[in-house]
C-alpha cells in the first residue's frame, strides 16, 4: 500500500467514512492506525553526529543569515560591474510648448555608454568584491562554529551517558554489597555500621546517576537547536583512534 493510500484510509477512519472491503473491521482499523502512526508519529529521525553536524551547517538560522548577507554582497558588487555596459532603453515624450505646430510626440531608443567615470566605478568594484570576499570567509567561520557546538553538545551528552552506564554497573555491585551485608546484619548486630556504610556509598552512587542523566538531558535540549533530529549517542570514534592519532602526529605530512 502506497503513502497516500495510508493516508486516505487514516482520514476516512477519522472522518468516519466506510472503508473498502478488506478483512475484518477491527484487524483494519489497527492496520490504519498503525500506518498513522508511521506516518506522522517518527517525524524526527535517529542520526548518529556526522548527520546532525550535516543538517545544522546547511539550516541553521545563523548561517541562513551570512549565506544572506554573502548573497546580498554578491548583488552589488554584480550592479557595480553593470555600470561598465552600456544601456539600452525607449523614450516617448510630448512637447509642453508646441510652437512649429508639431503634434507627434517624440520616440526613440536612448543609449547611455560610460566613456570615463575617474575610476569610481572600478574603486566600487573592487570594494563590493572584497566585501563579498569577507563576507564568504564570515560564512564559513559561521559553519565552523555551528559544527563545533553540535559535537561538543554532543559529546557531551555521550560523555553523560557512558558515565552514566559506568555508575549503574557501580550500583549494581553496591547493592549486591549491601544485599551481602543485610544478611550478616541479621546474625551479627555488632557489623550494623557496615551495612550504613555501604547503603551510604549506594546513594552517592544514585545521586551520581541522577546528575549524569540530568546533564545529559540537557546536551540533548541544547543539541534540539541546531537539528530536528535525534541524536543516537553512539561513539563516532573508531576504536583504534588513539593509534590512528600518534600515527599522524608522527608524521604530519
Amino acid at each position: 500500500m502506497s503513502t497516500q493510500d495510508h493516508r486516505t484510509g487514516v482520514e476516512r477512519a477519522f472522518r468516519g467514512q466506510p472503508q473498502p472491503a478488506a478483512g475484518k473491521a477491527p484487524l483494519r482499523s489497527a492496520l490504519f492506525m498503525a500506518a498513522w502512526l508511521a506516518l506522522h508519529g517518527g517525524a524526527a529521525a535517529a542520526a548518529g553526529l556526522p548527520a546532525l553536524i550535516s543538517e545544522a551547517v546547511h539550516a541553521d538560522p545563523a548561517i541562513l543569515e551570512a549565506r544572506a548577507n554573502e548573497d546580498v554582497a554578491g548583488s552589488r558588487a554584480a550592479a557595480s560591474r553593470a555600470q561598465h555596459y552600456p544601456t539600452v532603453g525607449l523614450q516617448a515624450g510630448s512637447y509642453v510648448a508646441n510652437p512649429n505646430g508639431l503634434t507627434q510626440p517624440f520616440r526613440g531608443l536612448v543609449s547611455r555608454v560610460n566613456i570615463y567615470a575617474a575610476g569610481s566605478i572600478d574603486t566600487a568594484i573592487e570594494r563590493d568584491e572584497l566585501k563579498q570576499q569577507s563576507l564568504k570567509h564570515k560564512t564559513a567561520e559561521t559553519r565552523e562554529v555551528v559544527a563545533l557546538n553540535v559535537a561538543q553538545l554532543f559529546l557531551e551528552a555521550l560523555r553523560a551517558k557512558e558515565l552514566m552506564e559506568v555508575e549503574r554497573h557501580n550500583l549494581a555491585r553496591h547493592e549486591k554489597i549491601v544485599g551481602d551485608l543485610e544478611v550478616v546484619v541479621a546474625n551479627d548486630k555488632g557489623r550494623r555500621y557496615e551495612l550504613v556504610q555501604a547503603q551510604s556509598r549506594a546513594l552517592q552512587v544514585r545521586m551520581r546517576i541522577v546528575q549524569y542523566e540530568k546533564s545529559m538531558k540537557l546536551a540533548l535540549s541544547k543539541l534540539t537547536r541546531y537539528t530536528r533530529q535525534d541524536a543516537t549517542l553512539d561513539n563516532p570514534f573508531a576504536e583504534d583512534w588513539r593509534q590512528s592519532l600518534r600515527k599522524r602526529a608522527a608524521n604530519p605530512h
